[in-house]
């Protein structure tokens, strides 16, 4: 008897508290970055005190996020005027003739510091653009396929000087609702990154086609890779693994910023022959295409 009383109570505190469990896994499954309040519409009038106060700390850390991103895009806008100034300065002293070796060499190091300087406040611009750009918005009916076509001809001339060769295999019917700017930018850092992280003689290919509702792009290169424990880390902003290549670390921050306002994903693996990196990215397909 007091066996049968136990199972009942279990299962009536099973059935009360589902409502709750099922409010827990819809919290505990969020990306950090999803932050869009929760639906009280089917939630038992009990929880909704609760839900209620988790949407307006939802509501708190939205503005916050959105303060801190104007806050960057703000200070890289100002750094852009007086950092193009200063590397006009350095140019037109770099033409002066100078009898000192040291200060030619000083004021080539200037130079290169001013153009990393430009660099990161260009990519913090564009990061706080992806950021704050939202998938409902991108309306656009943008050729993924010719995106990259472009950018890979952008990155011919650093191709060639690394020694690297550059391939492409693109496929028809690759559309997909967005911001070819954007878009552009997410190629471009995918390649831009694996030609600096492969060696000389290395070979680096981008491909784009139509999988039923997605848009592939895929850029894979024959660099040394990264190991699989690290690879969660690489969309850390400022990240740049233990090699040596020159670069801001926020390209692949940027990249997943940008699929993710486009309702895309990125993933990281090897490339086909088991080395390297191959980095794949997956949009929503326009509407209507070919499957």
């Amino acid at each position: 008897m007091l066996l049968l009383a136990a199972l009942f109570v279990h299962l009536g505190l099973t059935f009360e508290l589902r409502p709750l469990m099922t409010l827990k896994d819809e919290v505990a499954n969020r990306e950090p970055t999803h932050l869009v309040p929760i639906r009280v519409d089917r939630l038992h009038a009990e929880l909704r005190p609760i839900v209620d106060a988790i949407n307006q700390c939802i509501a708190q850390l939205n503005l916050y996020a959105a303060t801190q991103r104007q806050f960057i895009a703000d200070a890289a806008h100002q750094l852009r005027t007086p950092l193009a100034v200063l590397d006009a300065q350095i140019q037109f002293a770099r033409r002066c003739e100078s009898p000192d070796p040291k200060l030619a060499d000083t004021l080539g190091c200037m130079q290169r510091s001013s153009h990393r300087m430009a660099a990161l406040t260009s990519k913090l611009l564009l990061l706080a653009q992806a950021e704050s750009t939202a998938s409902g918005s991108l309306q656009d009916k943008v050729d993924v396929a010719g995106v990259v076509s472009d950018t890979l001809g952008d990155m011919l001339l650093l191709a060639e000087q690394r020694d690297i060769d550059l391939g492409a295999d693109l496929a028809p019917d690759t559309h997909v609702a967005g911001n070819a700017s954007l878009l552009s930018a997410l190629v471009a850092n995918l390649v831009d990154n694996a030609i600096r992280y492969t060696q000389g003689g290395g070979r680096v290919t981008a491909s784009c086609r139509r999988e039923h509702d997605d848009v592939v792009v895929q850029v894979a290169d024959s660099g040394p890779g990264i190991p699989a424990e690290a690879r969660a880390r690489i969309f850390q902003r400022f990240y740049r693994g233990v090699t040596q290549a020159e670069g801001t670390g926020l390209g692949m921050a940027i990249v997943r910023e940008i699929a993710q306002s486009h309702g895309g994903t990125v993933e990281l693996g090897q490339g086909a022959q088991g080395t390297g990196l191959l980095v794949t990215v997956r949009l929503r397909a326009w509407p209507g295409g070919v499957a």
